[in-house]
Protein backbone atom coordinates (compact mmCIF):
# COMPACT_ATOMS: atom_id res chain seq x y z
CA UNK A 1 0.00 0.00 0.00
CA UNK A 2 3.08 2.23 0.15
CA UNK A 3 4.30 1.47 -3.34
CA UNK A 4 5.33 4.40 -5.51
CA UNK A 5 3.59 2.70 -8.43
CA UNK A 6 0.03 4.00 -8.59
CA UNK A 7 -1.56 0.82 -9.93
CA UNK A 8 0.23 -1.40 -7.43
CA UNK A 9 -0.79 0.88 -4.59
CA UNK A 10 -4.40 1.00 -5.78
CA UNK A 11 -4.67 -2.78 -5.98
CA UNK A 12 -3.18 -3.17 -2.51
CA UNK A 13 -5.57 -0.64 -0.96
CA UNK A 14 -8.50 -2.21 -2.80
CA UNK A 15 -7.54 -5.65 -1.49
CA UNK A 16 -7.34 -4.18 2.01
CA UNK A 17 -10.83 -2.72 1.60
CA UNK A 18 -12.28 -5.98 0.30
CA UNK A 19 -10.72 -7.93 3.16
CA UNK A 20 -12.08 -5.47 5.73
CA UNK A 21 -15.52 -5.67 4.08
CA UNK A 22 -15.94 -9.37 4.79
CA UNK A 23 -19.32 -10.06 6.34
CA UNK A 24 -17.88 -12.44 8.94
CA UNK A 25 -14.96 -11.63 11.21
CA UNK A 26 -13.20 -8.91 9.20
CA UNK A 27 -9.57 -8.70 10.42
CA UNK A 28 -9.83 -5.10 11.61
CA UNK A 29 -7.50 -5.60 14.55
CA UNK A 30 -4.80 -7.22 12.43
CA UNK A 31 -4.76 -4.36 9.92
CA UNK A 32 -4.85 -1.81 12.74
CA UNK A 33 -1.84 -3.37 14.48
CA UNK A 34 0.14 -3.44 11.22
CA UNK A 35 -0.21 0.34 10.79
CA UNK A 36 -2.82 0.31 8.03
CA UNK A 37 -4.64 3.34 9.44
CA UNK A 38 -1.77 5.76 8.81
CA UNK A 39 -1.05 4.31 5.37
CA UNK A 40 -4.71 4.54 4.32
CA UNK A 41 -4.89 8.06 5.72
CA UNK A 42 -2.04 9.15 3.46
CA UNK A 43 -3.95 7.78 0.46
CA UNK A 44 -6.80 10.21 1.16
CA UNK A 45 -4.57 13.01 -0.17
CA UNK A 46 -4.03 11.29 -3.52
CA UNK A 47 -5.00 13.00 -6.77
CA UNK A 48 -6.52 9.75 -7.99
CA UNK A 49 -10.20 9.41 -7.09
CA UNK A 50 -10.27 5.63 -7.32
CA UNK A 51 -7.51 5.33 -4.69
CA UNK A 52 -9.13 7.92 -2.42
CA UNK A 53 -12.46 6.10 -2.58
CA UNK A 54 -10.95 2.72 -1.70
CA UNK A 55 -8.94 4.22 1.18
CA UNK A 56 -11.99 6.04 2.58
CA UNK A 57 -14.01 2.82 2.39
CA UNK A 58 -11.32 0.81 4.18
CA UNK A 59 -11.10 3.47 6.91
CA UNK A 60 -14.89 3.37 7.25
CA UNK A 61 -14.64 -0.32 8.03
CA UNK A 62 -11.85 0.20 10.56
CA UNK A 63 -13.81 2.98 12.28
CA UNK A 64 -16.74 0.56 12.61
CA UNK A 65 -14.68 -1.67 14.89
CA UNK A 66 -14.33 -1.21 18.64
CA UNK A 67 -13.45 2.10 20.30
CA UNK A 68 -9.71 1.48 20.06
CA UNK A 69 -9.99 1.18 16.29
CA UNK A 70 -12.08 4.34 16.07
CA UNK A 71 -9.56 6.12 18.30
CA UNK A 72 -6.73 5.08 15.97
CA UNK A 73 -8.51 6.71 13.05
CA UNK A 74 -9.06 9.89 15.07
CA UNK A 75 -5.56 10.18 16.53
CA UNK A 76 -4.02 9.67 13.10
CA UNK A 77 -5.48 13.02 12.04
CA UNK A 78 -7.84 11.50 9.52
CA UNK A 79 -11.04 13.30 10.58
CA UNK A 80 -10.10 16.68 8.99
CA UNK A 81 -9.14 14.86 5.78
CA UNK A 82 -12.52 13.15 5.67
CA UNK A 83 -14.28 16.46 6.32
CA UNK A 84 -12.44 18.03 3.36
CA UNK A 85 -13.54 15.15 1.16
CA UNK A 86 -17.17 16.14 1.74
CA UNK A 87 -16.48 18.92 -0.77
CA UNK A 88 -15.33 16.43 -3.41
CA UNK A 89 -17.11 16.70 -6.74
CA UNK A 90 -17.11 12.90 -6.90
CA UNK A 91 -20.25 12.05 -4.94
CA UNK A 92 -19.15 8.49 -4.18
CA UNK A 93 -16.09 9.83 -2.32
CA UNK A 94 -18.12 12.43 -0.44
CA UNK A 95 -20.70 9.80 0.51
CA UNK A 96 -18.02 7.39 1.71
CA UNK A 97 -16.57 10.16 3.86
CA UNK A 98 -20.02 10.73 5.38
CA UNK A 99 -20.18 7.05 6.26
CA UNK A 100 -16.73 7.09 7.88
CA UNK A 101 -17.46 10.25 9.86
CA UNK A 102 -20.79 8.80 10.98
CA UNK A 103 -19.03 5.74 12.38
CA UNK A 104 -16.62 7.99 14.27
CA UNK A 105 -19.26 10.40 15.61
CA UNK A 106 -21.47 7.51 16.69
CA UNK A 107 -18.80 6.10 19.00
CA UNK A 108 -19.53 8.58 21.81
CA UNK A 109 -19.57 12.23 22.86
CA UNK A 110 -15.79 12.67 22.70
CA UNK A 111 -15.43 11.55 19.09
CA UNK A 112 -18.69 13.25 18.10
CA UNK A 113 -17.31 16.57 19.33
CA UNK A 114 -14.01 16.02 17.50
CA UNK A 115 -15.97 15.53 14.27
CA UNK A 116 -18.01 18.67 14.98
CA UNK A 117 -14.92 20.71 15.88
CA UNK A 118 -13.34 19.66 12.59
CA UNK A 119 -15.97 21.79 10.87
CA UNK A 120 -18.22 19.05 9.53
CA UNK A 121 -21.57 20.85 9.71
CA UNK A 122 -21.29 23.34 6.84
CA UNK A 123 -19.78 20.96 4.26
CA UNK A 124 -22.22 18.16 5.04
CA UNK A 125 -25.16 20.53 4.65
CA UNK A 126 -23.76 21.72 1.32
CA UNK A 127 -23.41 18.10 0.28
CA UNK A 128 -27.03 17.47 1.23
CA UNK A 129 -28.12 20.25 -1.11
CA UNK A 130 -26.12 18.64 -3.92
CA UNK A 131 -27.49 15.14 -3.46
CA UNK A 132 -31.07 15.94 -2.43
CA UNK A 133 -32.47 13.89 -5.31
CA UNK A 134 -30.29 10.87 -4.52
CA UNK A 135 -32.18 9.06 -1.72
CA UNK A 136 -29.41 6.59 -0.87
CA UNK A 137 -26.90 9.38 -0.27
CA UNK A 138 -29.44 11.48 1.63
CA UNK A 139 -30.07 8.47 3.86
CA UNK A 140 -26.38 8.33 4.81
CA UNK A 141 -26.37 12.06 5.55
CA UNK A 142 -29.47 11.70 7.75
CA UNK A 143 -27.75 8.92 9.67
CA UNK A 144 -24.72 11.14 10.16
CA UNK A 145 -26.86 14.01 11.45
CA UNK A 146 -28.50 11.65 13.94
CA UNK A 147 -25.05 10.72 15.27
CA UNK A 148 -24.13 14.40 15.58
CA UNK A 149 -27.22 14.84 17.79
CA UNK A 150 -26.60 11.68 19.79
CA UNK A 151 -25.20 11.23 23.32
CA UNK A 152 -25.85 13.63 26.17
CA UNK A 153 -22.83 13.32 28.46
CA UNK A 154 -21.97 15.96 27.44
CA UNK A 155 -24.65 16.95 24.91
CA UNK A 156 -23.71 18.33 21.50
CA UNK A 157 -23.20 22.11 21.28
CA UNK A 158 -26.48 23.99 21.28
CA UNK A 159 -25.36 26.08 18.29
CA UNK A 160 -25.01 22.89 16.24
CA UNK A 161 -28.49 21.68 17.17
CA UNK A 162 -29.99 25.05 16.23
CA UNK A 163 -28.12 24.96 12.92
CA UNK A 164 -29.36 21.46 12.12
CA UNK A 165 -33.02 21.82 13.12
CA UNK A 166 -34.27 23.58 9.94
CA UNK A 167 -32.58 20.86 7.87
CA UNK A 168 -34.00 18.11 10.06
CA UNK A 169 -37.47 19.58 9.53
CA UNK A 170 -36.98 19.27 5.78
CA UNK A 171 -35.73 15.70 6.11
CA UNK A 172 -38.79 14.73 8.18
CA UNK A 173 -40.79 15.40 5.01
CA UNK A 174 -38.41 13.58 2.67
CA UNK A 175 -40.09 11.29 0.17
CA UNK A 176 -38.56 8.26 -1.46
CA UNK A 177 -36.63 6.72 1.43
CA UNK A 178 -38.19 5.69 4.74
CA UNK A 179 -34.80 5.39 6.42
CA UNK A 180 -34.23 9.12 5.95
CA UNK A 181 -37.36 9.88 7.98
CA UNK A 182 -36.51 7.28 10.64
CA UNK A 183 -32.95 8.56 11.20
CA UNK A 184 -34.14 12.16 11.20
CA UNK A 185 -36.79 11.41 13.82
CA UNK A 186 -34.09 9.73 15.92
CA UNK A 187 -31.89 12.82 15.54
CA UNK A 188 -34.64 15.02 16.99
CA UNK A 189 -35.37 12.43 19.65
CA UNK A 190 -31.72 12.42 20.76
CA UNK A 191 -31.65 16.21 20.86
CA UNK A 192 -34.92 16.45 22.82
CA UNK A 193 -33.55 14.04 25.41
CA UNK A 194 -30.21 15.81 25.88
CA UNK A 195 -30.82 19.03 27.84
CA UNK A 196 -33.90 21.13 28.60
CA UNK A 197 -32.60 24.08 26.57
CA UNK A 198 -32.93 22.03 23.40
CA UNK A 199 -36.67 21.53 24.00
CA UNK A 200 -37.43 25.19 23.37
CA UNK A 201 -35.22 25.21 20.26
CA UNK A 202 -37.02 22.16 18.87
CA UNK A 203 -40.47 23.62 19.49
CA UNK A 204 -39.51 27.00 18.03
CA UNK A 205 -38.15 25.30 14.90
CA UNK A 206 -41.70 24.24 14.00
CA UNK A 207 -41.05 20.51 13.91
CA UNK A 208 -43.76 19.47 16.39
CA UNK A 209 -46.55 19.23 13.76
CA UNK A 210 -44.17 17.23 11.56
CA UNK A 211 -43.40 14.81 14.38
CA UNK A 212 -47.10 14.43 15.17
CA UNK A 213 -47.81 13.63 11.54
CA UNK A 214 -45.40 10.69 11.80
CA UNK A 215 -47.54 9.23 14.59
CA UNK A 216 -50.07 8.26 11.91
CA UNK A 217 -47.51 6.13 10.08
CA UNK A 218 -48.16 2.45 9.53
CA UNK A 219 -44.54 1.73 10.50
CA UNK A 220 -43.59 1.32 14.15
CA UNK A 221 -40.02 2.15 13.13
CA UNK A 222 -41.19 5.65 12.24
CA UNK A 223 -43.62 6.05 15.13
CA UNK A 224 -41.14 5.05 17.86
CA UNK A 225 -38.56 7.84 17.51
CA UNK A 226 -41.27 10.43 16.85
CA UNK A 227 -43.14 9.32 19.97
CA UNK A 228 -39.96 9.35 22.02
CA UNK A 229 -39.21 12.90 20.87
CA UNK A 230 -42.75 14.04 21.73
CA UNK A 231 -42.51 12.38 25.14
CA UNK A 232 -39.30 14.25 25.89
CA UNK A 233 -40.79 17.56 24.76
CA UNK A 234 -43.74 17.28 27.15
CA UNK A 235 -41.31 16.78 30.05
CA UNK A 236 -40.39 20.44 29.63
CA UNK A 237 -42.13 23.45 31.15
CA UNK A 238 -45.91 23.71 31.26
CA UNK A 239 -45.70 26.21 28.41
CA UNK A 240 -43.68 23.80 26.29
CA UNK A 241 -46.07 20.96 27.06
CA UNK A 242 -48.98 23.20 26.09
CA UNK A 243 -47.36 23.98 22.74
CA UNK A 244 -47.30 20.26 21.95
CA UNK A 245 -50.90 19.82 23.13
CA UNK A 246 -52.01 22.81 21.06
CA UNK A 247 -50.48 21.13 18.01
CA UNK A 248 -53.02 18.30 18.50
CA UNK A 249 -51.11 15.58 20.34
CA UNK A 250 -54.12 14.13 22.17
CA UNK A 251 -55.98 13.43 18.93
CA UNK A 252 -53.33 10.83 18.07
CA UNK A 253 -53.42 9.02 21.43
CA UNK A 254 -56.44 6.70 20.89
CA UNK A 255 -55.02 5.23 17.67
CA UNK A 256 -51.58 4.84 19.25
CA UNK A 257 -53.08 2.92 22.16
CA UNK A 258 -54.65 0.58 19.61
CA UNK A 259 -51.36 -0.03 17.83
CA UNK A 260 -50.43 -3.67 17.36
CA UNK A 261 -46.85 -3.03 18.51
CA UNK A 262 -46.62 -3.20 22.30
CA UNK A 263 -43.62 -0.87 22.49
CA UNK A 264 -45.63 1.85 20.74
CA UNK A 265 -48.44 1.41 23.27
CA UNK A 266 -46.01 1.55 26.20
CA UNK A 267 -44.34 4.70 24.88
CA UNK A 268 -47.76 6.26 24.40
CA UNK A 269 -48.60 5.55 28.04
CA UNK A 270 -45.30 7.18 29.00
CA UNK A 271 -46.21 10.27 26.97
CA UNK A 272 -49.62 10.52 28.66
CA UNK A 273 -47.95 10.11 32.04
CA UNK A 274 -45.57 12.98 31.25
CA UNK A 275 -48.50 15.22 30.32
CA UNK A 276 -50.22 14.49 33.63
CA UNK A 277 -47.19 15.91 35.43
CA UNK A 278 -48.16 19.31 34.01
CA UNK A 279 -50.61 22.03 34.96
CA UNK A 280 -54.15 21.58 36.27
CA UNK A 281 -55.59 22.59 32.91
CA UNK A 282 -53.42 20.06 31.11
CA UNK A 283 -54.42 17.30 33.51
CA UNK A 284 -58.09 18.23 33.10
CA UNK A 285 -57.63 18.06 29.34
CA UNK A 286 -56.34 14.50 29.61
CA UNK A 287 -59.15 13.51 31.97
CA UNK A 288 -61.76 15.01 29.65
CA UNK A 289 -60.64 12.47 27.06
CA UNK A 290 -60.17 9.72 29.64
CA UNK A 291 -62.99 7.51 28.43
CA UNK A 292 -61.79 7.81 24.84
CA UNK A 293 -58.22 6.98 25.84
CA UNK A 294 -59.36 4.08 27.99
CA UNK A 295 -61.87 2.48 25.69
CA UNK A 296 -59.89 2.71 22.47
CA UNK A 297 -57.45 0.08 23.69
CA UNK A 298 -58.97 -1.50 26.77
CA UNK A 299 -61.31 -3.94 25.07
CA UNK A 300 -58.88 -4.88 22.30
CA UNK A 301 -55.86 -5.80 24.39
CA UNK A 302 -54.95 -9.09 25.99
CA UNK A 303 -51.82 -7.57 27.50
CA UNK A 304 -52.46 -6.92 31.19
CA UNK A 305 -49.01 -5.38 31.50
CA UNK A 306 -49.93 -2.72 28.93
CA UNK A 307 -53.31 -2.16 30.55
CA UNK A 308 -51.56 -1.60 33.86
CA UNK A 309 -49.32 0.99 32.24
CA UNK A 310 -52.36 2.76 30.84
CA UNK A 311 -54.05 2.86 34.23
CA UNK A 312 -50.92 4.18 35.89
CA UNK A 313 -50.49 6.87 33.28
CA UNK A 314 -53.91 8.47 33.59
CA UNK A 315 -56.08 9.02 36.69
CA UNK A 316 -54.21 7.10 39.34
CA UNK A 317 -50.95 9.02 39.22
CA UNK A 318 -50.51 11.11 42.33
CA UNK A 319 -50.00 14.38 40.52
CA UNK A 320 -53.21 13.97 38.57
CA UNK A 321 -55.25 13.20 41.68
CA UNK A 322 -53.70 16.04 43.63
CA UNK A 323 -54.16 18.73 41.01
CA UNK A 324 -57.21 17.88 38.95
CA UNK A 325 -60.79 19.00 39.34
CA UNK A 326 -62.72 16.25 41.17
CA UNK A 327 -65.79 16.62 39.00
CA UNK A 328 -63.81 15.64 35.92
CA UNK A 329 -63.73 12.02 37.06
CA UNK A 330 -67.53 11.77 37.17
Amino acid sequence: MQSSDRITRFKAVQLCRKTLSRARNPPIDEFYKRGAVEILGSSLSSNHDDLVFEAAWALTNIASGDSSHTAAVVTSGIVPKLVRLLNQSAVNIAEQSVWALSNIAGDGSKFRDIVIESGVVEPVLRLLDRVWKQPAVVSNVAWMLSNLCRNRDPPPPRAVIKKLLPVLNQLLQYEGNKDVVVDTAWAISYASDAVNEFIEDIIESGCVPLLLRLLSSASANIISPALRAIGSLVIGTDEQTQAVLDAGLLTYIPALLSNKTSTVVKKTCWVVSNITAGSVDQIDLVISQYRKLKCSYLFQSSSFKVLALLVLSVPTVTNLVMKSSFHMFN
